[in-house]
């Protein structure tokens, strides 16, 4: 089976609804007695004793320290504390038994089904998502509050990893009393729920992309094929296939046919369930017209059983740098959602064009398909 997230880079939380900057520099292990040293080998889920006189080896713990005031400073103290147990706690255990006390129902969930399907391996999470390494020696920790959208809040931790610096985002929320992880982004995974959401599915739902296509279905197929992917849900067995077709014309102009067709086997035959396309039309100018299959996904963000499909691509006539217009469509049976707009490209020193999404509104009442979707589009269209 392959892995979907071999050779991705997942998404960057986009525009924010609100900012609000609270800037604190918490400065952590400054001197070499008090940092973390890495451990010899594995996950970097431990930390080193220390020094009997530091200073914060009598701070709060993260559940301590989660209790969430009228003021952000509760969530500032909640992220200090995190990293404080990277000091002080060598038993630290942030991807199990220590998981409920740092991450939200929705991402430890999917912390845990990925323990479970790993029974006893490493699972996907093989690096500490909160340092973004698997070796450490954590030292002047920084962190700086903004607010975000659907009442969340990002805190941007930066540090030095043995002497180089890092950058962390995580996006909290408030679980009752507490805070909590919602999410981590950081320059190597933009997004931990969305790599942990597409692995997991690829995984349940039996992704095969080297599955030949059937001599009728071929048949009916014009142009060339780009990806194909054949997977299995509660609904059976399905068969998408991603393909391109173009046409020059007596006058010069270039004609393209993007077609994503989704099939079902019921018996020995396969049905169409559903069919996107999309068309392109160029004179003497460059073009692009292409699916993007690394961003290809399968979920099931309702957790009926049932896949959803998420595809993207691009399409564009140009002469210069300029935008292309950037889809990501997310189907599930007759229902069909988008995010359109244009992809962002820097067009001055400190100037950029496009970048900025339209979402159906029907996504308004799918919230979990909506930031989904959402993701695919940023990381199709270049946003971070």
């Amino acid at each position: 089976m392959n892995n979907p997230n071999s050779a991705k880079s997942f998404w960057r939380p986009g525009k924010v609804a609100a900012y609000a900057l609270i800037m604190s520099s918490v400065f952590l292990g400054c001197k070499e007695t008090g940092s973390v040293k890495a451990k010899p080998e594995g996950h970097a889920q431990g930390a080193a004793n220390a020094p009997a006189n530091d200073a914060t080896s009598d701070s709060a713990s993260p559940s301590q320290a989660a209790q969430v005031s009228h003021d952000d400073s509760s969530a500032l103290e909640f992220v200090a504390a995190i990293y404080r147990e990277y000091r002080l706690n060598h038993e630290f255990d942030n991807l199990g038994k220590d998981a409920d006390t740092l991450f939200a129902p929705d991402l430890l969930g999917l912390i845990r089904e990925d323990a479970e399907q790993a029974k006893g391996e490493v699972g996907f999470p093989d690096w500490d998502p909160i340092c973004d390494c698997q070796d450490y020696d954590i030292t002047h920790v920084r962190t700086g509050l903004r607010k975000a959208e659907h009442s969340l809040v990002k805190a941007n931790v930066h540090f030095l990893n043995f002497g180089k610096p890092d950058e962390i985002t995580l996006s909290l929320m408030r679980t009752g009393t507490v805070w909590r992880i919602a999410d981590i982004q950081s320059p190597s995974r933009s997004s931990l729920v969305v790599a942990l959401r597409e692995y997991l599915s690829w995984a349940s739902f039996e992704v095969d992309t080297t599955a030949a296509i059937p001599d009728l279905l071929r048949a009916a197929i014009k142009g060339a094929v780009q990806q194909k992917f054949r997977f299995h849900d509660k609904a059976g067995i399905h068969l998408l296939i991603l393909s391109r077709d173009s046409t020059e014309l007596k006058d010069g102009t270039d004609e393209y046919t993007l077609k994503a067709a989704q099939y079902a086997l019921q018996g020995s035959a396969w049905n169409r369930e559903w069919v996107i396309q999309d068309f392109l039309s160029c004179y003497e100018v460059d073009r692009v017209a292409e699916f993007l299959p690394h961003l290809t996904a399968f979920s099931d963000l309702d957790s009926n059983g049932v896949a959803e499909t998420a595809v993207a691509y691009q399409t564009a006539c140009f002469g210069d740098v300029s935008p292309r217009s950037t889809k990501a469509i997310l189907r599930q049976g007759d229902a069909k959602f988008a995010v359109r707009g244009d992809s962002r490209v820097q067009v001055g020193a400190e100037e950029y064009d496009g970048g900025i999404p339209q979402t159906d509104a029907a996504l308004d009442a799918h919230p979990a398909f909506k930031s989904y979707l959402a993701s695919i589009w940023e990381r199709a269209a270049g946003v971070e």
